[in-house]
């Protein structure tokens, strides 16, 4: 089922002709990063921001958790020069309810960031 979920996302980003990282080697160099399910706000902050260009923004689309993760994110987002620009708070029919923080990169993210993998999950910002 992953492998139909990767091969789905790769065709919808090849026929609107976007760019899917797999790598982190693209530095400074994206609109939006968006992410849904992927990591703690903390962990995705560290590893999306560096690819952003200043003025990008960094879309996490969040559970209903959101609020507190975005508490535990207040140390990342400043070491990593940004800010967040909105939240949104829905409810879906289904009764569960979603948190949509979009972030602000401010500044270049220092050449230190991210870390490896490891270190990001063993000791997020």
């Amino acid at each position: 089922q992953v492998k139909v979920r990767k091969d789905s996302i790769e065709e919808y980003t090849k026929y609107n002709k976007l760019d899917l990282v797999e790598d982190l080697k693209k530095r400074e160099f994206f609109d939006f990063v968006v992410s849904r399910a992927f990591a703690s706000l903390r962990v995705f902050a560290e590893v999306g921001i560096p690819l952003l260009k200043v003025g990008g923004t960094l879309i996490a689309m969040k559970g209903a958790k959101g609020k507190e993760e975005l508490f535990e994110a207040t140390k990342a987002l400043k070491i990593l020069h940004s800010s967040v620009s909105n939240i949104n708070y829905e409810n879906l029919p289904s009764g569960d309810s979603r948190t949509i923080i979009l972030v602000k990169k401010e500044e270049k993210t220092m050449k230190a960031y991210p870390r490896s993998w490891a270190e990001v999950m063993s000791k997020p910002l």
